[in-house]
């Protein structure tokens, strides 16, 4: 499995404290099924000054110190950018995109969507950047009309969703908002957004289960298609995956599966 959003770096946002901790989140990462991880630490303007030199020198020394482990986890660099750092919609060197390449992820907030939302991924997209918005899933206001995610997806953004929101770690309107989503076909990417193994640990397999049982075996197609196509700078294809190709699936599947979609497309204004 490829996770696209993880806190694996020490010292520098709320991930691990230490080289240590970061050695036994990278390994529990391992045991957890993923193979290729790229490091997303926070990047906010005056709070968190993670830019893409300072990311890069931590990766090649992360990567050193798990080989010498024998933790045999693929790291790239990359960032979780802040909607409103100027490093979004100014030209700079400084952007850690994810692999170096040219899709940038970026960290939606919970309780607000900004105004200028269509603005700053044209801007990202005007540039030759694929903007990857983290967890849309979580903000309170999508939760209440998911259908807000397709203006997004159709301006050029790709989705990542949470897997601890399919797990209900981040409650009742993230796990509904995230199963509309999946079952809408907007979702490109599912992480961990692990950032420790006692707070925040790495349950991507149990997530990614939990996405098998809304839409089947395609779901695979979000831990590894998806990822590696964002990996390369392209946007995957929306959907992504088959909606009704769920394990067996019948006819009489496939209509349960449109009910219920609209039921918890009802849920969500409720």
């Amino acid at each position: 499995m490829i996770d696209l959003h993880c806190h694996i770096l020490p010292g520098i946002d709320d991930g691990p404290r230490d080289w240590d901790e970061s050695i036994e989140l990278c390994r529990s990462m391992v045991d957890d099924g993923i193979t290729r991880a790229v490091a997303t630490p926070h990047l906010i303007d005056g709070v968190y000054d993670n830019r893409k030199p300072k990311v890069d020198a931590l990766v090649e020394e992360l990567r050193r110190r798990l080989a010498e482990s024998g933790v045999a986890l693929r790291i790239e660099s990359g960032a979780e950018v802040d909607l409103s750092s100027r490093l979004v919609t100014e030209p700079s060197s400084d952007l850690p995109a994810l692999a170096g390449g040219k899709a940038v992820l970026l960290e939606m907030p919970v309780a607000v969507i900004p105004h200028a939302m269509d603005e700053i991924i044209f801007a990202a997209t005007s540039r030759g950047l694929l903007p990857v918005l983290a967890h849309p899933e979580r903000n309170e206001l999508l939760q209440q009309d998911t259908a807000i995610a397709q203006r997004w997806v159709d301006a050029g953004a790709a989705l990542q969703i949470d897997g601890d929101s399919l797990l209900g770690v981040w409650g009742r309107g993230a796990k509904r908002c995230a199963e509309s989503l999946l079952l809408s076909g907007l979702v490109h990417a599912l992480a961990s957004d692990a950032h420790s193994c006692k707070r925040r640990p790495p349950r991507l397999r149990r997530a990614l289960d939990a996405a098998k049982a809304i839409v089947g075996d395609e779901a695979d197609k979000l831990v590894g298609q998806g990822p590696e196509l964002i990996l390369q700078g392209r946007c995957p294809p929306t959907p992504l995956y088959d909606i009704g190709a769920r394990r067996g699936a019948s006819a009489g599947h496939a209509a349960g599966n449109l009910l219920q979609r609209v039921a918890r497309q009802i849920l969500d204004r409720l």
